[in-house]
């Protein structure tokens, strides 16, 4: 059998967010209930994990980053543009998905076109290419 609470307090202690939160995702896999409901349990525990200051030493972990991200297209979704931008924000580095959505949730408002000084605005997140008119 898994000790799977001792586990993840070892990799507490060490600072491993990655296993840490890859246990608590298997065991909320197993749980009932909605995805966004498992998705905010698990963000809650990666939270308080993040916080010690063993996990400060360096960049957001991947699988954080991907919660933060997944967790900021729900908010989006439901119209809490602010919000998602500040979990995308604390993403750090993001993914495609990340990106895009960053660069929409920030393009939605006209605002901050005049508001954010030009080298702030987040990457466009595409290739650019240009389209001519067909012969």
């Amino acid at each position: 059998a898994r000790d799977e609470r001792s586990a993840v307090l070892c990799y507490m202690c060490a600072g491993n967010v990655d296993r840490a939160v890859h246990i608590w995702l298997e065991q909320e896999a197993r749980q009932p209930g909605t995805s966004t409901r498992r998705l905010q349990a698990v963000l809650e525990k990666m939270c308080v994990l993040l916080a010690l200051d063993v996990c400060k030493q360096g960049p957001t972990p991947t699988v954080a980053a991907d919660k933060f991200t997944s967790c900021a297209e729900v908010l989006a979704a439901q119209g809490r543009l602010a919000l998602a931008m500040q979990y995308l924000v604390r993403a750090g580095q993001l993914g495609p998905v990340g990106a895009a959505l960053q660069e929409r949730i920030f393009g939605s408002d006209p605002r901050n076109a005049a508001a954010v000084p030009a080298d702030q605005h987040p990457p466009f997140p595409f290739e650019r290419e240009e389209v001519g008119v067909a012969p």
